[in-house]
């Protein structure tokens, strides 16, 4: 049994700041600004079925022996049986500090997917690794991980890798895989995250559906045309707002 710790989920975002180099500083205060600023509209969707059935089950292995726990425990589980569950940054924090406590205790822990679990929570650090994942040698767990996500703050974060200058070609993983480059990946990921995440309007979704069935050349430049017509939205969380 593990108990919902806010220091493991400091102390993780620490060692990912020393190990990738985010930022200079590695205090929390320093951690925090770099959440800042996909966390400005302070609330965190999980509209995907398998990602809240998911953290149901890393819920089931938290210690609820205090009282406090068992509150605890018992009103996220009633946030994730809602099929349009929607949490506040303290209990999305709670989450992820008991998604990395499961991931470091449970042998098991790999069945629930937690890095998944982690990017669809908006945790700054597993989408940002997840990211810089996309240009190695073994992208394909970190692409889908994103891709499944349906969470919209890694838009923004994807803007550096989906602008960069690549022509296309089919890259070689192994033997027998090939992928698209990164910056036409993070495209085909911004896309499915405005199909899949339920906080962009109708419309765009449309919008989303047939760009993603563009040539890939062409899907890019949409895509980067868009970002770039609705960057100030992203940041400040209103997704509701962005026009195609």
């Amino acid at each position: 049994m593990t108990t919902l710790n806010y220091s493991s989920l400091i102390l993780k975002r620490i060692f990912t700041s020393l190990v990738f180099g985010i930022g200079a500083s590695v205090s929390s205060a320093a951690v925090a600004q770099d959440i800042a600023p996909l966390r400005t509209n302070n609330v965190i969707c999980v509209p995907m079925k398998y990602v809240r059935e998911k953290l149901l089950t890393v819920l089931k292995h938290q210690d609820t022996s205090s009282e406090k726990m068992r509150l605890d425990v018992g009103r996220l589980c009633e946030r994730l049986a809602q099929s349009n569950a929607v949490l506040c940054l303290s209990e999305s924090d709670q989450l992820i500090s008991a998604v990395i406590k499961y991931q470091q205790t449970d042998k098991n822990a790999g069945r629930v997917k937690p890095e998944l679990l982690l990017i669809a929570l908006g945790d700054y650090c597993s989408i940002t690794n997840a990211i810089k994942t996309l240009s190695s040698e073994s992208p394909i767990e970190a692409f889908n991980n994103l891709r499944m996500s349906a969470q919209p703050r890694i838009i923004i974060a994807l803007e550096t890798l989906l602008f960069k200058e690549e022509n296309w070609y089919f890259r070689r993983i192994g033997e027998d895989i090939q992928v698209d480059p990164p910056s036409f990946q993070a495209a085909h990921i911004i896309l499915e995250t405005i199909r899949s995440s339920k906080q962009f309007p109708p419309s765009l979704v449309d919008w989303a559906t047939k760009t993603a069935n563009a040539d890939n050349k062409q899907c890019r430049a949409l895509v980067r045309k868009w970002l770039t017509l609705n960057k100030r939205m992203l940041e400040e969380g209103r997704y509701s707002e962005c026009a195609k």
